[in-house]
C-alpha cells in the first residue's frame, strides 16, 4: 500500500474505518462472484441482470464507498461520532427490527369464520359441518 493511502486509512475515525472495511470486503466478495459470469452480467447471490459494463458498476460502487467514508470521517472530526455510528449501523438496526417483527408476526394468522373451511355464517350464528 502506498504511503499516502496508508496514512489516509490510518487517519480515519473508527466509524469511517469500520464502514470502509465492511464495504470493501463486500465489494470484493461481489467482484469474485461476478468473475465467473462475464463482463455483461451482474449477479448478486442468485439474482442476475444484464449490464452494459460490470466494471463500470463496480467503479461507481467504489466511488460511493469513498464518498460515504469521507462523510463519516468528517462527521467524526467535527465531534459527531455518535451520529456517524448511527449512520453506519442504521441499515443493520432496521434489518434486525424487521426480522424481529416478521418473527413475531409469522405465527399469528387471523382466521375469520368465513376463511375457515366447513364453517359459514347464517342467521348471525356460526354453524359448521363435520367433514
Amino acid at each position: 500500500m502506498k504511503g499516502s493511502a496508508k496514512k489516509a486509512l490510518s487517519s480515519l475515525c473508527a466509524p469511517a474505518f469500520f464502514y470502509f472495511i465492511i464495504s470493501v470486503f463486500s465489494m470484493i466478495i461481489m467482484m469474485v462472484q461476478n468473475i465467473v459470469e462475464g463482463k455483461n452480467v451482474l449477479c448478486l447471490g442468485e439474482y442476475k441482470c444484464t449490464s452494459n459494463s460490470t466494471p463500470l458498476v463496480f467503479g461507481a460502487e467504489a466511488i460511493y464507498i469513498l464518498i460515504w467514508t469521507k462523510i463519516l470521517d468528517m462527521l467524526c472530526k467535527r465531534g459527531l461520532g455518535t451520529l456517524s455510528w448511527i449512520i453506519v449501523f442504521f441499515p443493520y438496526i432496521i434489518m434486525f427490527i424487521l426480522i424481529g417483527l416478521f418473527m413475531l408476526n409469522s405465527g399469528t394468522v387471523q382466521h375469520s369464520p368465513s376463511n375457515v373451511p366447513g364453517f359459514s355464517m347464517s342467521n348471525s350464528m356460526l354453524t359448521g359441518k363435520l367433514l
